[in-house]
């Protein structure tokens, strides 16, 4: 039980109404309220003369706050003099209203082509064509499996089954991720297209997670308050705070818009399961009926979309079956049931595709030890020196320019070692103060800040090749930033005051208006390193794709040995583009037998070059006098086409 007024939960008896009702006395505000949050509680005018000094601050904004309450009760309708113990409308419509500036800050690169070069836009065009080629085959043909292969005429007869890796067959994640906006926009009848999916991306993966992150820092902070670190109203302010920080981190605006793939999409589950267990307690033995569908749909989600997902389910299994399994091992495994069923479902899944697709034991066999980097020696050093360059991105640009000054130096693990040594001491002042959620704070910091570590240094072959990897670490910098350092200064300020004046009157908003104030200095140019980091790709996939639609017809078969105009699988900005593969010659001549196809005699060849590009001996001899130039450009190169029947001798 909490004040409602102000959330403190130092309180003290103060006797019974007429109708025996026990009232309690608030030790921060100074008001009394009833132990029914389903009553009236009394509300009796603020009399400022009777303030006392050191109570000021407390009681200003015990009082601000309540007109707060009085707002939103007007804003949802009802009578003023009730009480709103969960202003969550106001805390929504202030973090969408944050979302709205978000969205105009990365509006630049909103719906841009997807080209190449482009900061690892190929995951975006990974996630389109696999999207197009869910409408293009079936969902079901494909097993909602990730295929990379446009369904044009040469592949109308092939059992794409028995294709591998390198021809589009991608099997490296569980594919849940993509399996929901297909679902979406199929029932929606709404077409897939870069727009489309990033507005779903931007409504699920940047929206609705920061209120998911809002409200796991909002519980977090209230684990502190229990010792005067923050009371109130300055519990939400500095949630609030530390979401805009995490919100408004440039590379996290760019993977929240610009980029959807399995690395991004699997945040939002996650979270919200980490909300779910704090909620609980991490006591999951008498969950109602409902709460545990929603943990079974919460860990189907986190298991489906990516490996990340399966490391934090194994870490929340291991905390609510350890401590049951000496007690009782049947009340053990009832409390997992729901998430050893979602792993079940997505396993059998996963595996079917494995057994479905010919490639797809030695794929997953070969990517397992590709990530863990199993031919490669083990240097922690230079891995955890590559982590920390990609991390030093989500850091605030003051601090980043420092330390990339020096590129990858001592000054950035120092810098590294700084924070986790603040986060260690925060436990430990944790450790002395707070005995009955000690357990609690524990997990908390372990999963927020050890298990992206753990799965970073995992799979380490993926996350020093990949800078994305480094974005599940942008919740444990905000929530290093912007809560552990404000709460260890808070306190400390606190014990010095109290050694010194015998007195804690140091109010907590004091530092909340310079987390403002700082906040307000670091952000001017927070759209220029949003830039930055978008990088500008090369147009050459979109010029190559207004060429094929213009001058390539459904029956012909494109040709090319140039360099950027030959498409295979990777990337796949080219497909998206262009919906259809363009072979080399000799990928031509085994074109029938890769298909297992007897013959491709009914299409008509076409062979793409550019004009100053010398071709080689036999393309030349068929296609010296039918040269069809054009008026199209590849990076201002001139385009030229051949259409000869001699190129079937080719296939």
């Amino acid at each position: 039980m909490e004040c409602p007024l102000c959330g403190s939960i130092q309180f003290q008896d103060h006797g019974k109404t007429a109708n025996g009702d026990r009232k309690y006395l608030c030790e921060v505000c100074h008001e009394s309220f009833l132990d029914d949050s389903g009553k009236t509680f009394c509300l009796p005018q603020i009399n400022f003369l009777k303030f006392k000094d050191k109570r000021l601050v407390q009681r200003t904004v015990a009082y601000l706050e309540r007109q707060v309450r009085k707002l939103v009760n007007f804003i949802r309708g009802k009578n003023q003099a009730k009480s709103v113990s969960n202003p969550w409308l106001a805390e929504v419509i202030a973090i969408m209203f944050l979302w709205c500036i978000s969205c105009h800050v990365s509006s630049p690169t909103f719906d841009r082509p997807l080209d190449l070069n482009s900061h690892h836009e190929w995951l975006m065009a990974h996630s389109l064509v696999n999207l197009r080629s869910f409408e293009q085959w079936g969902f079901g043909n494909l097993l909602g499996a990730s295929v990379l292969i446009p369904k044009s005429i040469e592949y109308m007869q092939a059992d794409i089954t028995n294709l591998n890796k390198s021809d589009g067959i991608y099997l490296s994640y569980p594919t849940l991720w993509l399996a929901i906006p297909y679902l979406i926009f199929k029932t929606l009848w709404i077409p897939v297209s870069n727009f489309n999916l990033q507005v779903y991306h931007l409504v699920f993966n940047r929206l609705i997670i920061s209120i998911v992150i809002y409200y796991l820092f909002l519980e977090i902070i209230q684990l502190f308050s229990k010792k005067n670190f923050f009371q109130g109203l300055s519990i939400r302010i500095l949630a609030l705070i530390a979401t805009t920080g995490w919100m408004f981190n440039p590379p996290v605006l760019y993977w929240m818009q610009n980029v959807y793939f399995c690395d991004q999409a699997v945040l939002l589950p996650i979270y919200a399961l980490l909300l779910f267990s704090l909620k609980q307690n991490f006591c999951f033995e008498y969950l109602s009926l409902n709460k545990r569908i929603l943990l079974f749909l919460l860990s189907l989600f986190a298991a489906g979309f990516d490996w990340y997902g399966w490391v934090i389910l194994l870490l929340i299994t291991l905390i609510i079956a350890l401590p049951l399994v000496h007690k009782n091992i049947k009340l053990a495994l009832y409390t997992i049931q729901p998430i050893i069923a979602a792993i079940s479902l997505i396993s059998i899944w996963f595996i079917v595709q494995l057994f479905y697709y010919k490639d797809g034991w030695n794929q997953i066999r070969a990517t397992f030890f590709d990530r863990i980097s199993k031919d490669v020696p083990l240097d922690l050093v230079a891995d955890l020196k590559t982590i920390i360059s990609y991390w030093a991105n989500y850091l605030p640009n003051p601090i980043r320019l420092v330390m990339l000054e020096e590129k990858i130096s001592l000054e950035i693990i120092l810098a590294t070692l700084f924070l986790f040594t603040i986060s260690i001491t925060l436990l430990f002042l944790l450790w002395i103060s707070h005995k009955d959620d000690r357990g609690k704070l524990l997990l908390v910091y372990g999963l927020l800040v050890f298990a992206p570590l753990l799965q970073l240094m995992l799979l380490r072959g993926h996350s020093t090749a990949h800078d994305f990897s480094v974005l599940k670490l942008a919740l444990p910098t905000s929530f290093l930033l912007w809560i552990v350092i404000p709460s260890i200064l808070l306190k400390i300020l606190n014990s010095l005051f109290n050694i010194i004046l015998a007195k804690k009157v140091f109010s907590p908003w004091i530092i909340i208006s310079g987390l403002i104030i700082i906040g307000i200095l670091i952000s001017n140019d927070i759209q220029p390193q949003f830039l930055e980091f978008a990088w500008q790709g090369d147009p050459s996939p979109r010029e190559l794709g207004e060429i094929t639609k213009k001058y390539i017809a459904v029956n012909d078969l494109p040709i090319s040995d140039s360099d950027g105009i030959h498409i295979k699988a990777f990337p796949p900005q080219l497909i998206w583009h262009t919906n259809r593969f363009i072979y080399t010659t000799a990928e031509v001549s085994q074109l029938s037998q890769k298909l297992n196809i007897p013959t491709l005699k009914h299409l008509n060849p076409v062979y793409i070059s550019y004009e100053d590009e010398t071709n080689n001996q036999a393309i030349s001899s068929i296609c010296s006098r039918v040269w069809q130039p054009i008026n199209e450009t590849i990076l201002n190169r001139k385009i030229r086409l051949c259409r000869h029947s001699k190129l079937r001798e080719l296939l």
